[in-house]
């Protein structure tokens, strides 16, 4: 029996759960709605008191600066977010989220936290709190 790979184990729980939210009924309503946009949207939702720019997002999710232009570009398009200029720095952008953003914030909400329910099924609340722990342990070793 070949040993589990962590990259390879990560990789199919991402993509399995990634599946899961994409064919969650609330979220195939909304089409211009991908599962990262979701997630942004969702941390958007819960920060609105909170200046937030593309850096935030970036050290938030773990992805690239071309990544996370590309997604903030494409809710943008979909008016789901607006960029509004920071006075002090020209060159930042305060990240808002519309109302239309708002909106399928909610009607996805449930949806999301469906297929997390899924995932987490026969899980006691004390290996939830290790896994975070054992994840957050990884994230925090790859950065050095």
């Amino acid at each position: 029996m070949k040993p589990k790979r962590l990259g390879r184990e990560l990789k199919g729980v991402n993509n399995l759960f990634s599946r899961n939210v994409e064919n969650c009924e609330a979220i195939r309503y909304v089409n211009e709605l991908t599962s990262a946009n979701a997630f942004v949207l969702g941390y958007l939702a819960k920060n609105q008191n909170v200046d937030i720019y593309q850096k935030t997002i970036e050290e938030k999710f773990s992805i690239t600066k071309s990544t996370a232009s590309k997604v903030l570009k494409l809710m943008e398009q979909n008016g789901l977010i607006n960029r509004y200029s920071v006075q002090e720095d020209a060159r930042l952008k305060k990240l808002v989220i519309t109302d239309k953003g708002l909106a399928i914030h909610e009607s996805v909400r449930n949806g999301l936290d469906s297929v997390e329910e899924k995932a987490f099924q026969n899980f006691t609340q004390e290996e939830k709190d290790q896994l975070f722990n054992f994840l957050e342990r990884i994230k925090n070793n790859l950065k050095n």
